[in-house]
């Protein structure tokens, strides 16, 4: 538990110091959203093919999580960079 504990810390901080001039949200928020996305994108990770056309019909899901990722944290027009 403190590895790991550690290991999202220090993610959180790089992530964030990367992150923290794209998005209009303060450090406590954005670091909620990267947690959060961080729990999202893990729970996608161990879905079957059938659950992912389920869940994300529509769209690729690399788009899906694109999109999802840049609303989080508020970052607009980041795609284009």
């Amino acid at each position: 538990e403190p590895r790991r504990a550690r290991a999202i810390d220090t993610f959180l901080t790089l992530a964030d110091a990367y992150l923290g001039p794209l998005s209009p949200l303060g450090a406590a928020d954005r670091r909620s959203m990267l947690y959060s996305f961080m729990l999202m994108f893990n729970r996608v990770v161990v879905l079957s093919p059938a659950e992912v056309a389920r869940v994300y019909p529509a769209d690729p899901l690399p788009d899906v999580l694109t999109r999802a990722f840049l609303r989080m944290l508020e970052i607009e027009g980041a795609q284009k960079r």
